[in-house]
């Protein structure tokens, strides 16, 4: 699979995805690194076909699948 990891999350998580086989970008890797906005991460993960992996509360609004109330500190986001 194909990974984009938010910036509330460390480096070593897309670290760990690349050495389990998956292809991870954290968004200290991009071109604006950790001050990349919520829309465009969604915009690259789109072109890019890659899951959002994030524990920021601002994405529930993004995605449908993840409930408004969700306890959950993570979850993947399809933008």
């Amino acid at each position: 699979m194909r990974f984009l990891v938010d910036a509330q999350l460390p480096a070593s998580v897309a670290r760990l995805l690349r050495d389990a086989g998956h292809d991870a970008v954290h968004t200290s890797e991009l071109a604006d690194g950790n001050r990349t906005t919520d829309a465009e991460l969604c915009r690259i993960a789109d072109g890019d076909g890659r899951v959002v992996v994030s524990k920021d509360r601002d994405f529930r609004g993004w995605n449908p699948k993840v409930p408004q109330n969700s306890p959950s500190p993570l979850w993947d986001i399809r933008c």
